[in-house]
Formats: structure tokens, sequence, C-alpha cells
């Protein structure tokens, strides 16, 4: 089981193949919320595909494309046929011209599917509302139908119906399984804290009889109990947002962070491998906008912390926006500034030092006790020494100081520390380091090991 590096599009906003009628010019600000889910700017199957080399550049593993089933709305969570792609982004051609593309760079293609609920303009809903016996796929209460969060557009599926379970995902020519013969590599399942466990094992069952592919679920609670065998392979982890944004506020202390996430590892293990670690989404702030000054911080967090960190669109140039619709603002392609470049250069320095380590893509996590509750502190391991890597964070105003326990055996006393990402030092002295990290600041430290040297070495026989 290994992390990958990936990359979330929302398809109206990533890159336009052609030129389109009824249309928002590119470089148009977005709208306030009324009505503005029905502009659309143009992003296709088309335009992603131009781009796969810039993703392929950047450093990308796989990426995760919003909906792009046929729906009225931008976001298309409001899908209205789940057997046809909505012709305003493409077709069954362009999917699988993409896919092809994408493999040719070993890129992996994840397509999203709202189960839960799904548009009141699709045929289904006006049969049910008609009195027809397809009236059935939707949930009833008190001789209602139910909405989603209550919104009137979205009507929330009876998902214990056999029928529908057929159509969407059981049968041989369900939705989902007609879709994965084009060769993607999962599903992210939107709303998968309301599907249920039971719901979820049977998606989980039917698919993998006939797909080697993953299925990550949106999940806005603890993981322990969603990532399992059976369940799914992979979440959404607003759990760890959650956490990084409350240790850049400064909520919580160090401490009880680290606490926190060796607990969540202890619980989860290495399955958080496959979770997908995100800081944006097109449901939240961007990233310099949330975190400010911590950015690099939070984003430092993000890729070490156990799992696959998942970039949204945009912050690789440093996209600002407020959440939802602000943060949904078409990705800037031309005339970057010296900041986007900033930006671009620290994402791909993160990436490459990602795809360099093999403790960050398939190791533990231990916490490391500190006399600092300031500073979050804790190892990425394998069972080599070499791969360790301490990770500290600072996201105070102020420098601090650290006296550091670590509970890794093999590292030796003496031990020369090289930061990766500066010129700092440390030295190990019996499992305790010391030193101070500047303001707002991370390091990420790896032992300086010579075995192949005439000189002494404690780690003749330590590997």
């Amino acid at each position: 089981m290994r992390s990958e590096i990936g990359y979330e599009i929302f398809v109206d906003r990533f890159f336009s193949s052609q030129e389109k009628n009824h249309t928002i010019p590119w470089d148009s600000k977005i709208k306030g919320q009324e009505k503005q889910e029905y502009d659309f700017y143009g992003g296709d199957l088309l335009g992603i595909t131009e781009k796969i080399d810039y993703l392929y550049d950047l450093g990308i593993d796989f990426i995760y494309l919003t909906p792009i089933f046929e729906a009225k709305t931008n976001h298309r969570y409001d899908c209205t046929n789940y057997f046809r792609i909505d012709p305003l982004i493409g077709n069954e051609q362009n999917l699988e011209l993409l896919c092809k593309n994408l493999a040719q760079k070993n890129i992996k293609l994840f397509l999203d599917i709202a189960l839960n609920h799904m548009g009141s303009d699709s045929i289904w809903f006006q049969k049910a509302k008609a009195n027809n016996n397809e009236h059935n796929y939707f949930r009833i209460k008190g001789g209602e139908f139910t909405h989603w969060a209550n919104v009137e557009k979205l009507v929330e599926l009876n998902l214990e119906n056999l029928e529908l379970q057929s159509i969407l995902w059981d049968g041989n020519n369900s939705a989902m399984k007609y879709w994965s013969k084009f060769g993607i590599a999962g599903w992210r399942l939107d709303c998968a804290y309301e599907l249920g466990q039971d719901i979820l094992n049977k998606i989980y069952t039917s698919l993998k009889e006939s797909f080697h592919i993953s299925l990550i679920g949106e999940i806005w609670s603890y993981p322990e109990k969603w990532i399992q065998e059976g369940v799914l392979d992979g979440i959404m982890n607003y759990y760890y947002k959650d956490l990084i944004d409350n240790i850049i506020d400064q909520k919580i202390d160090g401490t009880l962070f680290t606490q926190i996430v060796e607990k969540l590892y202890v619980s989860c293990g290495n399955k958080l491998l496959k979770s997908w670690n995100i800081l944006s989404s097109h449901d939240t702030s961007r990233i310099r906008t949330r975190y400010g000054k911590n950015w690099k911080i939070a984003v430092a967090l993000q890729f070490m912390l156990p799992g696959s960190p998942l970039i949204y669109y945009g912050e690789e140039i440093g996209l600002e926006a407020e959440g939802d619709p602000y943060c949904r603002t078409p990705m800037k392609w031309n005339s970057w500034s010296e900041e986007n470049y900033e930006s671009y250069n620290f994402y791909k320095k993160m990436i490459k030092f990602f795809e360099n380590s093999k403790a960050l893509q398939e190791g533990s996590l231990k916490a490391v006790f500190s006399n600092n509750e300031n500073i979050v502190s804790f190892l990425r391991t394998t069972d080599s020494i070499e791969d360790l890597r301490l990770v500290i964070a600072n996201p105070t105003s102020q420098r601090q100081n650290y006296l550091l326990y670590t509970q890794e055996s093999s590292l030796m006393n003496k031990t020369i520390l090289k930061d990766c990402f500066s010129n700092n030092i440390a030295q190990v002295e019996n499992s305790k380091i010391i030193g101070q990290i500047s303001p707002n600041s991370f390091s990420i430290f790896m032992p300086h090991i010579e075995r192949e040297t005439s000189k002494y070495t404690p780690y003749k026989r330590i590997y």
C-alpha cells in the first residue's frame, strides 16, 4: 500500500478546449451566491486532456474530477442522468481519449458520483411526481419526498430499492460498472457518510468483483470505522483538515495535535495511506486565504501526515478565494506573477520530496515527545533507519526552543540530522534532540548516515 499525489479538478473551471457560446469569459470574476451555479466558464474533458503535460510535469499521480454526468448546474452534483456525460463538457469519446492519454503518462483517473441524491429535473423524479411506479426510487417520509440538506433541487434516492441498486452499481450494465469499463482507477463517493456502511458494503462488494478499483468516500467524522475492507479503501480526510486548521489557529497545542494524529494512526494504520489528505476543495476557502502566512506549514503537514496529498487545482500557483462559490474561480494559465511562481516552485519541491521519501509513501507515524507544547513533532518511519523523517512545525509568531525525545531505537547516539529544506542541522544525544525553530516555519530532518566510509560509524550493523 502506497500513498500518491492527487489533484482535484472542478471540470468547468480548469481549461476550455475551445470558445463556446453561452459561457462566461474565463477571466470574469465569480458572482455572488444567487444563481451562480448556473454560470458556466466552459471547462471540458478535452481541455483537461490538453493539460496532461502540465499535470505530469507537476508530478501528479492521479486526478479526481468533480462529476461529469448530465446535470443542470456547473458543479453537477444534481445529476439528471447517470448514463450520459454532460454535453457541455464532452462525450464518451472525449473521456476515452482522456483515459488513454493519462495512461500514457501513468496518471490515474478517479470519477465522482453522487448516489445519495439526484437533481429534481431528472426524468425519474418527474415521473415520480406524476405517481409513476418509479417514485420508489426516491425517499418519502410523511408522504413527502425528502431533499438532501433541505435543498429543494436535490432529491434523496431510496437506495434500499433493489431495482435502483441494480441500475446504479450492482447490475452488469449499471452506471458505475459502465463507466468503470473505461479504465478508471476508482470512484469518489459524494456524501459517503450518509450512504452508511451497509450500502457502502454493497457497492464495495459488487464493484470489486469485476474491477480492480479504489473507492474513496467523502467523510466528515472520525475515519476509523469507514476505512476498512468491505466499506471504503480511503476517505477524503476532512478530519486531518480540521486538525490542521486548529493547530494553525492555535486553538489546540502541538502536544494535543501530535497525540491525536498518533491515536488515529494506531486506530487505522496503513489504511490511511490511500486516504486523501486535503486542505481545500470546491467546498472550502483556498489555502493562502485560509492559512495566511502559515500556508506553507499547512501544506507541509498535508504532505507529511500518512495519506495521499490531494491538491485542489490552482493551489499550486497560490490562487486565493473565500469558500464556495469563490473557491471555484477559473484556473489561471497566463501572466503568472512572482507569487504564482513562488507557490508553484514550493509545490514542485514538496512533491519531489514526497516522491523520493519512502517513509512518506509507505511509512508509519510515531509521536515525538516535546517539552514545548507550541510545536508539532512526529516521525515517519519504515524498517530502514535511513528512511526516517522527523517533522517539526511552529505555527506561532515567536521562535521556539525545544527538547525532543524520540521513540526510535535505531536512531543512534551522535547521529547528525539534516533539515531537508534548509541548512539547519541537529544532533541526537541518547534519543534526545535539542534545538530551536523559527516563527511560522517547519523543519523536516533526515539522518545523515555514511556507510561507505573508512571512518567509524555506529551504523555498521544497524539498518
